[in-house]
């Protein structure tokens, strides 16, 4: 995927600089990409994002109207008190 801007829609393709995992989903019959933490990807193409979360953070976000969908995979940082973000209960 490139980063150039598309000008019929004002979209920019991105993903991040990581190695996305690009696969065939033979269970949806499409292609999937499978992100690891730090990971970001945004498509216009008909395809799955997934990934794997443990103590991570996944946010999804789709628009129907501009026909755009996207992921970012991150941790939160581990805090000086042991605190996930600085927030909650230690770990």
């Amino acid at each position: 995927m490139n980063d150039a801007l598309d000008p019929a829609s004002g979209f920019i393709s991105l993903e991040s600089k990581g190695e996305i995992v690009r696969y065939w989903d033979k269970d949806h019959g499409c292609p999937a990409a499978k992100l690891r933490p730090g990971d970001f990807y945004i498509t216009q193409e008909n395809e799955i994002i997934t990934t794997v979360l443990g103590s991570c953070i996944a946010v999804c976000i789709r628009d129907d109207q501009r026909g755009v969908a996207g992921m970012n995979h991150f941790m939160l940082p581990l805090s000086a008190d042991g605190q996930w973000g600085g927030v909650g209960d230690p770990l």
